[in-house]
C-alpha cells in the first residue's frame, strides 16, 4: 500500500513539475526579428510571406533561381534562367522581381 501512495505522489510532483515548466515556458517573452515575426504571421494566416514592388526599396530581398532552360536559336546556344525574388521591408536594397537571364555558351546544329 506505502509504494502505492508513494509512487502516486511521485507522478503527481512529475506532473506538477513538468506543467509548471510548461506554463513558464509559454509566457516568456521572446524578441524575434521582424523578418521571423512577419514569417509567423504569414504562416498563422495562410498567406505567402515577402514578394514586394519591383523597383521599390526593401530591408532584406532574397534572390531564387526558377528554373533554367536551353535554346539553340539561330545556331547559337543559350542558357536561359528565371529568377525570382522576395523583397521585405522598407529599406534601401531594390526588388528587382522576376527576371532572367541569357547566356551564351556556343554553337549548335
Amino acid at each position: 500500500m506505502k509504494k502505492r501512495v508513494l509512487s502516486g505522489l511521485f507522478a503527481l510532483a512529475l506532473l506538477a513539475t513538468a506543467g509548471f515548466g510548461v506554463h513558464k515556458s509559454m509566457k516568456s517573452d521572446v524578441n524575434l526579428s521582424d523578418l521571423a515575426l512577419t514569417n509567423v504571421e504569414a504562416l498563422a494566416n495562410g498567406e505567402y510571406p515577402g514578394i514586394g514592388e519591383p523597383g521599390k526599396d526593401y530591408k532584406y530581398v532574397m534572390l531564387f533561381e526558377v528554373s533554367t532552360e536551353r535554346r539553340c536559336i539561330d545556331g547559337y546556344f543559350y542558357v536561359i534562367t528565371y529568377y525570382g525574388s522576395d523583397c521585405y521591408f522598407e529599406g534601401n536594397v531594390p526588388c528587382p522581381g522576376p527576371h532572367y537571364t541569357v547566356t551564351l555558351t556556343g554553337y549548335c546544329v
